[in-house]
């Protein structure tokens, strides 16, 4: 009976160790993509920003490049939201992520609309889903950092 039970103990703690080793690896991975993802985003509303920025673009080229703009970036966002996170520590922070993108997509929506429709007020709104978008991401950056740390990985944004 104690060879049963010191055999089953050893079984668990192996177990336990292979499900922290896939924890980890699904955590690597997800880091890998969430990368890849930023690089992705930065390449599509890089020229956005800048022209939200600067004064010698058009109101018509600013207008033209926010539709590119968010083209490209519904289809980034579409891509995202089909990606499966099987793993169970790590679908909550994914939902966060989808929320963090879908905020500032909302922001570039009514952006346009400020535009179109010449309502200041939208602008407020503009900014606070901006802020909220950033805000998510704070979030969802912090809560990737402290599961990290669960799981014995140092994780640095930049």
């Amino acid at each position: 009976m104690k060879k049963i039970i010191g055999i089953l103990m050893i079984t668990f703690l192996l177990s336990g160790c292979s499900l922290f080793s896939k924890d980890a690896d699904a955590f690597e991975n997800y880091i890998t993509k969430i990368n890849e993802w930023n690089e992705e985003e930065f390449k599509i509303v890089e020229n956005y920003e800048i022209a939200a920025q600067d004064d010698s673009v058009t109101e018509k080229e600013y207008i033209d490049i926010l539709k590119k703009t968010m083209e490209e970036y519904k289809t980034f966002v579409n891509k995202i939201k089909k990606e499966k996170i099987e793993n169970e520590k790590l679908a909550p922070h994914h939902k966060k992520y989808i929320k963090a993108i879908e905020s500032y997509q909302k922001s570039m929506d009514l952006d346009l609309k400020v535009y179109e429709t010449k309502d200041p007020d939208l602008a407020g709104e503009v900014d606070k889903h901006v802020e909220k978008a950033n805000n998510l991401a704070l979030e969802f950056q912090k809560g990737l950092v402290k599961l990290g740390e669960k799981l014995g990985i140092e994780l640095t944004w930049e």
